[in-house]
């Protein structure tokens, strides 16, 4: 039997620090349980970080660490209150960042921490969910906030269960964002592109790549700092790099002729950006000042397609056409993807998701343009509310201009 203690009541009337008010919180309950009566879901178990936050509102640090579950959110489609179930020594950061009432705390995690999967699993079988239809996060773009000997406990202390992927209930909810989600993804892409022009600036022949992602890292924190602060650059300069997809800076000096692609984001109030731009160094070559033309014109025609009702599918496919009408012979597999919590979210716009575009959904949209035989990288990624007839850009308005530092 678990070592657990039910907190009736809290010991505080309402949080102190709650990221979002009360009826946001609620709402985002009520529309995933609209989502699971459709879905035929009876009970929905959150255990990654970004689904715990959202549905409850935890602002907590206790990620960093793995030995130990944060918390674990319960919501059955025929309550209103989800249930926490929570090592006992978080009990205040989740009384006081979040709107719950119902605390389920064990006792023993830090001694007997695989012990938790046995609490989690009484709480459903308490609540009369043992042998019902239990929703997981088995979807893209998702992991288990588990370690994986826990989980597997947990799925055989629950055999009865009819255990049901919720990749699709849990993502049409987050896919389309409150206007406070979206506020917070703009202070976060402002952040990011104004470091990124202060960069452009700052540049200089011979500095290292090192230096000017250590300048960059600095410029987006103390632009817009939040409570939680987590930063990624994608960062790389010259022939001997243009390939190294997704790498961070290394100790290489910056000469005349490269160009600098700077591929970052910072996550304020848990939500991300994600923007790039490239810098050329010294005055841009004809082929990469023609090339950034075309990726210019594809986000263009990405742009003007883009409002509710059409298909992910539709912006892969002009993004595409720019390129193949221009004689570029650039491999992509997709020209962005929703964004919020995480830095990639569904839906990623790529040749065969026909995922309909919806009203509120955040967007990145990136044609990206690797030239052969390690010639260059052009890109623009920008981020972008869908607005009824249109979009509204979260990001500065100054893509179209081909960024050149150390005339």
């Amino acid at each position: 039997m678990s070592t657990a203690v039910k907190a009736p009541v809290r010991r505080v009337a309402e949080p102190n620090y709650p990221n979002f008010p009360k009826a946001e919180i609620d709402e985002r309950c009520r529309r995933v349980r609209a989502a699971m009566e459709r879905d035929g879901i009876d009970l929905l178990l959150l255990t990654g970080r970004e689904n715990v936050v959202y549905f409850s509102g935890l602002s907590s640090m206790a990620w960093v660490q793995k030995g130990v579950v944060p918390a674990v959110v319960v919501i059955a489609v025929d309550a209103d209150e989800p249930t926490m179930v929570l090592p006992d020594f978080w009990l205040g950061t989740a009384e006081k960042t979040t709107w719950l009432d119902d605390f389920v705390l064990h006792r023993a995690s830090h001694s007997d921490p695989d012990d938790f999967a046995n609490l989690v699993a009484q709480v459903v079988r308490d609540r009369g969910y043992g042998s019902r239809r239990i929703g997981f996060e088995a979807g893209h773009e998702m992991l288990i906030g588990m370690p994986i000997g826990q989980w597997e406990a947990l799925r055989g202390a629950l055999s009865g269960a009819t255990w049901v992927n919720a990749g699709e209930t849990i993502w049409d909810v987050r896919m389309v964002k409150s206007e406070a989600e979206i506020e917070r993804l703009r202070r976060a892409a402002v952040a990011t592109n104004t470091a990124q022009e202060k960069l452009r600036d700052h540049l200089r022949v011979g500095m290292s790549e090192l230096e000017a992602g250590a300048f960059l890292r600095r410029e987006m924190i103390q632009d817009d700092a939040g409570e939680e602060d987590r930063l990624f650059l994608n960062f790389r300069a010259g022939q001997d790099r243009y390939s190294m997809t997704d790498t961070y800076p290394k100790d290489r000096p910056i000469a005349r002729g490269d160009l600098l692609v700077v591929d970052a984001g910072i996550v304020l109030d848990n939500y991300a950006s994600d923007t790039a731009r490239v810098i050329a160094i010294g005055e841009p070559s004809e082929l990469h000042a023609s090339v950034y033309e075309t990726v210019v014109e594809a986000r263009r025609r990405a742009l003007e397609l883009l409002e509710p009702g059409i298909a992910a599918s539709d912006l892969y496919r002009a993004v595409r056409g720019a390129f193949d009408d221009a004689g570029l012979p650039a491999h992509i597999d997709m020209v962005g993807h929703g964004i919020g919590l995480d830095v990639h979210e569904p839906p990623m716009l790529s040749p065969i998701n026909d995922t309909p575009i919806e009203e509120n959904m955040v967007l990145c949209i990136e044609p990206w343009v690797t030239l052969p035989n390690d010639q260059g990288v052009l890109v623009i990624e920008d981020t972008f509310a869908v607005r009824p007839g249109g979009y509204e850009e979260l990001t500065l308005p100054h893509a179209t201009e081909f960024w050149v530092a150390a005339r």
